[in-house]
């Protein structure tokens, strides 16, 4: 869709939407990356909530068991936080996926 048409579209619902003539109506139309930053991307690094998130499992869990994923500690303080790299995740995703089908 060209975003001509898509300036029609959103017109066309505002006029419906409100009961307005079109002439009447300014159309901004805002056009949003597809990486808006909400999707981390390969490089980012997720906190232990995001990497739960990512993996489905308990934050409570990933902290108890972090130290059997990739991760990196930043700080060297005495509560260093833990941080979770997309790409190794996806790739120890990859390595322990088990097929449970197979005989």
């Amino acid at each position: 869709m060209k975003y001509s048409d898509t300036a029609s579209v959103l017109k066309w619902a505002l006029v419906k939407s409100y009961n307005m003539p079109p002439q009447n109506q300014q159309v901004t139309v805002v056009v949003v990356p597809k990486n808006d930053g909400l999707v981390p991307q390969k490089d980012d690094l997720l906190d232990v909530r995001q990497a739960a998130a990512k993996l489905k499992i308990s934050r409570k869990w990933l902290y108890r068991h972090y130290k059997n994923l990739p991760h990196v500690l930043i700080g060297g303080t005495e509560k260093p936080r833990i941080r979770f790299k997309v790409a190794d995740l996806d790739a120890w995703i990859e390595r322990h996926k088990l097929d449970w089908r197979k005989k």
